[in-house]
């Protein structure tokens, strides 16, 4: 099911991209250090059919903690709509994360932009 998801959603690029465009029409991203994502694409599992991000707590708590702080320091700026940006095999996971600790940020992989939009990146998280 997830690789469906995922081909599905490369697809609906275009409406994605809308969707999480800001009102000035720039898609505000914020991404992970490369380094950092190479390290999480290191860590992802497979359990019983399903693929596991085999994260340890210190991970997850600095993963939503400096993703939180990116998030604040954007909010300052006045962007409303920020949206991170993770390499695909990495979304489904990362945004599960995010859910359970209850950050609200929309959580994209590279296949589901348009190549065409206007992005900004206001962020990089590492840590």
């Amino acid at each position: 099911p997830d690789v469906l998801i995922a081909t599905v959603r490369s697809k609906l690029f275009r409406l994605i991209t809308e969707k999480f465009e800001d009102t000035d029409g720039v898609l505000h991203i914020v991404t992970i250090k490369p380094e950092l994502e190479q390290q999480f694409i290191g860590k992802l599992q497979e359990q019983h059919g399903v693929s596991q991000l085999m994260l340890s707590i210190a991970e997850i708590n600095n993963l939503v903690t400096k993703t939180k702080e990116l998030l604040d320091e954007n909010e300052v700026k006045g962007f409303s709509k920020v949206t991170m940006v993770v390499d695909p095999v990495l979304r489904k996971r990362v945004s599960e994360i995010y859910e359970k600790f209850g950050l609200q940020v929309a959580v994209l992989s590279h296949a589901e932009l348009d190549s065409k939009a206007n992005f900004a990146i206001e962020g990089t998280l590492n840590f």
